[in-house]
């Protein structure tokens, strides 16, 4: 009878428990960091949706909102304090404001068909493909202000639209990562219509990602 209370207490115990962290998943909590969580990539992957491919990124989350006691508090205040981010006054929750880590060096995307006539197998599609972002820089960087770029309904991230050859470190900071995507799109179409297989590379922080998608045009 012993063990079986005290089989029912642990089990009680350990509901309660995971019960309560839900709960601190969920709620907000003040935090001096806007940001909610940073990812560090590990592996990207692209997900064609009709004209739309979305961009995954994966990897290592780093909460920012949970005290200095969080086991990653030392990551995450190299981060906070990389990009400013040491003022805010607000509450955050988990995966309220995402963003990727470090900003992206390089992106590059080939097929392994002929596209057109300026773009054969092999050559770099990076002048037709565009990448398209929101980033939190600019408002952490106008301490926490609405930036003269912001959409009127989108007070707090600036939305770009970068063909691959133009974009560098430097307009990639805070990218927003809200379900772990951005995306990218065709600003021009293939010459025949098919099943074309597009090989992205992306580095960030000094490290090269690679993956492989196929998209049929019509």
């Amino acid at each position: 009878m012993k063990k079986l209370f005290l089989a029912v207490l642990i089990a009680f115990t350990m509901f309660s428990c995971e019960e309560r962290n839900d709960k601190l998943q969920n709620s907000y909590t003040s935090s001096p960091h806007y940001v909610s969580d940073y990812i560090v990539p590990s592996s990207i992957k692209v997900i064609p949706i009709s004209d739309i491919f979305l961009v995954e990124f994966n990897g290592t989350i780093y909460p920012t909102f949970r005290g200095d006691g969080y086991k990653y508090n030392d990551k995450v205040k190299t981060f906070s304090e990389l990009y400013g981010d040491i003022y805010y006054t607000g509450a955050v929750k988990a995966g309220l404001h995402p963003a990727l880590a470090y900003p992206i060096d390089d992106i590059s995307i080939v097929c392994n068909n002929n596209f057109d006539d300026e773009h054969p197998a092999g050559a770099p599609l990076d002048d037709i493909v565009k990448m398209n972002y929101k980033s939190y820089y600019n408002f952490i960087k106008n301490g926490y202000q609405p930036y003269a770029e912001n959409l009127p309904n989108e007070q707090d991230v600036d939305s770009f639209s970068w063909c691959f050859e133009d974009l560098n470190a430097e307009k990639t900071k805070l990218i927003s990562l809200k379900n772990k995507f951005t995306t990218i799109n065709f600003a021009s179409q293939p010459e025949k219509a098919g099943e074309y297989t597009f090989t992205l590379e992306m580095t960030i922080n000094g490290e090269t990602f690679e993956t492989t998608f196929t998209h049929t045009f019509e």
